[in-house]
């Protein structure tokens, strides 16, 4: 058993020491409206019987309302509130044998839901491309039409 810390480890910790489990064989699952953290949990004493190591979690971070695939994120601080919010995914956590989440953190919603959009000086701070290339690659033309 191989035990790490950090910040990162010690914010979803679950059980007292964070430990890593071998891997072996995924299995995928899409969350969303029909299935959430504890849908997911229920479903682990049968996948650890198939062989699971691990459940392979789509985007779970909090998403836009009725978000079918979770790649519409509006708060990448939280974990999505319509999928059971940190309280069911620790519950699934200590019941998964390892989780492996996926984040994908250039799928922002492009919507008032989230604050970055919403919030002006955030959204040209966050999404606008000319703002982010003139401040992080000086001298380059850009052209928009």
């Amino acid at each position: 058993m191989l035990s790490l810390s950090g910040r990162a480890l010690q914010r979803f910790r679950v059980r007292g020491e964070a430990a890593l489990t071998a891997w072996r064989c995924t299995y995928r699952l899409q969350l969303g409206p029909h299935l959430d953290f504890a849908g997911a949990r229920e479903l682990v004493p049968y996948l650890r019987d198939l062989g699971v190591s691990h459940l392979y979690l789509s985007p779970s971070l909090q998403a836009r309302r009725g978000s079918t695939h979770g790649y519409d994120v509006t708060d990448p601080r939280r974990l999505s509130e319509e999928l059971g919010g940190e309280t069911e995914f620790r519950r699934l956590a200590e019941a998964a044998p390892g989780i492996l989440l996926d984040i994908v953190p250039n799928h922002m919603a492009a919507s008032d839901e989230s604050s970055y959009w919403a919030e002006p000086e955030l959204r040209a701070r966050v999404f606008d491309l000319a703002n982010h290339l003139l401040l992080h690659a000086p001298g380059i033309l850009l052209r928009f039409h």
